[in-house]
């Protein structure tokens, strides 16, 4: 892509972007790792604790029990823990 350029739509997992190129630095190319790796840390660890979150998201959804109750059920519920 050139600057002034935007991507189509694209996921990741960290949901879906538009890329956009602003500038190019001279002296682009393969990066070595060196040069990454600490980003590429900060990747995985993100990309880690996003699906440790969703696991116990996923955990807590299958344990809930939900059920469908009136408005006087609910305000009856919001009395009982207001006053307890």
């Amino acid at each position: 892509m050139q600057p002034g350029e935007r991507s189509p739509i694209f996921r990741t997992p960290f949901g879906f972007h538009i890329a956009e190129v602003r500038s190019r630095l001279s002296g682009g190319g393969i990066a070595e790792l060196s040069e990454v790796r600490g980003t590429i840390k900060l990747f995985l660890d993100a990309l880690r604790e996003q699906e440790a979150i969703r696991a116990v998201a996923e955990r807590l959804r299958a344990q809930a029990q939900i059920r469908r109750i009136s408005t006087r059920e609910a305000q009856d519920l919001a009395a009982q823990r207001s006053a307890g």
